[in-house]
């Protein structure tokens, strides 16, 4: 069973390597250690949310895309105890992000529906 520091960590690696980043590069942009970083790609630190939010604005991501995994019920389990053992700030900065998750997807749907063309072709930005 993955534990939410290794999904985590693993989608932040995925999406850094995608855009050519190293780990040092990445630090910068994030206003980060690079140690910090790897470990946390590794899933062996934890990762507050301001820094995710940071790192999710240097990768060019909303944060809600770090937390995304392939088993739903694997990742609902662990973030509902994640969510449980929480401060009540936290708490409340968790709700506020699953609130704007339908927003995101529809604006991303709306972006999407305008790169296209009439013959459903995507047009060059």
């Amino acid at each position: 069973m993955a534990t939410i520091l290794k999904i985590v960590g693993g989608n932040i690696r995925r999406m850094r390597k995608a855009k050519r980043l190293t780990l040092e590069q990445l630090a910068e942009k994030a206003e980060s250690n690079p140690k910090y970083l790897g470990g946390v790609e590794r899933g062996e630190e934890n990762i507050g949310l301001r820094k995710l939010e940071q790192v999710a604005a240097a990768l060019r991501v909303d944060p809600y895309e770090l937390l995304l995994t392939g088993d739903l019920g694997e990742l609902t389990d662990e973030l509902i105890a994640s969510i449980k053992t929480a401060d009540g700030p936290t708490q409340a900065l968790i709700l506020d992000i699953v609130r704007r998750v339908p927003a995101w997807k529809e604006n991303l749907l709306a972006s999407l529906k305008k790169q296209r063309t009439p013959g459903g072709k995507r047009t060059h930005q």
